[in-house]
């Protein structure tokens, strides 16, 4: 493993730049530098989730350059999504300033309806091959996967959320566009202690990214113009902030966890908006930016949603034969095929317009 997390850091080191003193990148914010962070980022998630069939197979993994390999996703646990959420908050509000009323009425059939479809192809695909491998999927499960809140094997908070997100942008914006960004924030504090009652803290405790990426958006010159004229101290600002919440976090973490879970999510929360906003105080003066990143944060969604369908078909398949024993052949066939489903996505994308 050794390897692999050696052509990942090359990867994610290629091109980068640094600017030093009192310069900065005035794109940082550009879709390109924000789909190369993206691009690192899913790379750390597709290391979480195949981890996990490691362990389902019993693959020995315990070796330090595997622990290694696994160390970042381990380290980051949620923070690993706070990212996408983060970007997309900043770019549908972002649209909503450039191309105004139009946008808006738009988002339930272009970003609702056109992620939902796309989401459903997937459930598609993976309930045909969970038959396929032997594996029951039931119509209630299959139901309720078709809007997220069940799944068939395939990850499916994260669709769900965003989909909300998208939702609660389009009526705060249609309720009052001048409010349009503090009524999201208010709405999206509602969801996660909402969710708190019916689903895992995971699936809510990063949300209020969205709404930090919208806030950024909203207030972009004035915070563009403070950061630049006292760049050192916002710094210290958000990397104190994510410390101090991180210490409560895992302070705390087992009284959260047995008695105080939504406690420990909203904490959580607040963690994932400081950590947002320090990677893109980061990107004013680093640029990590290559042709590989970009195309793998341009390519989020098929990425996302289809690198469990190796993983499960071939742990099903052969469990022992090639996880266990084989769990680098594994991983570069996962990779491989996860790769070559998102080159071909687009094939396949339903496009609403």
């Amino acid at each position: 493993m050794l390897i692999y997390l050696s052509v990942i850091v090359i990867i994610v080191i290629y091109k980068i730049d640094l600017i030093k003193k009192r310069f900065f990148f005035n794109d940082f914010l550009s879709k390109s530098k924000a789909d190369a962070i993206k691009g690192i980022f899913i790379v750390i998630v597709f290391i979480n989730h195949i981890k996990e069939y490691y362990i389902q197979a019993g693959a020995d993994m315990s070796a330090w350059y595997d622990k290694a390999f696994f160390l970042p996703a381990k380290a980051l646990g949620q923070l690993m999504v706070v990212m996408f959420l983060f970007y997309s908050g900043y770019g549908v509000t972002e649209s909503i300033k450039k191309k105004g009323e139009a946008y808006i009425k738009n988002i339930p059939k272009r970003r609702v309806l056109g992620t939902l479809a796309n989401f459903d192809v997937a459930i598609v695909v993976f309930t045909v091959a969970s038959l396929l491998i032997g594996k029951t999927v039931g119509a209630e499960q299959f139901l309720l996967s078709l809007v997220g809140w069940s799944d068939v094997g395939n990850s499916n908070w994260y669709i769900f959320s965003i989909i909300v997100c998208y939702a609660l942008t389009y009526l705060s914006f249609r309720i009052n566009r001048k409010r349009g960004v503090a009524l999201l924030s208010s709405f999206l504090v509602g969801y996660a202690f909402i969710m708190s009652f019916y689903k895992g803290t995971w699936w809510y405790n990063t949300v209020f990214a969205y709404g930090a990426g919208a806030m950024l958006s909203e207030h972009k010159e004035w915070l563009m113009a403070q950061w630049k004229r006292h760049y050192s101290k916002w710094l210290v600002i958000a990397t104190l902030g994510f410390l101090v919440c991180l210490g409560c976090y895992l302070t705390f973490y087992k009284y959260f966890k047995s008695n105080m879970e939504t406690t420990g999510a909203m904490v959580f929360n607040i963690m994932s908006v400081f950590f947002a906003y320090l990677i893109v105080l980061i990107t004013m003066k680093v640029s990590i930016i290559n042709g590989v990143l970009v195309w793998l944060g341009t390519n989020l969604f098929p990425l996302y949603i289809y690198q469990r369908l190796p993983m499960m078909i071939l742990t099903t398949l052969f469990p022992s034969i090639l996880v266990a024993s084989h769990p680098y052949i594994f991983l570069i066939l996962c990779m491989g095929i996860t790769v070559s489903i998102a080159w071909g996505y687009k094939f396949i994308q339903i496009k609403v317009n």
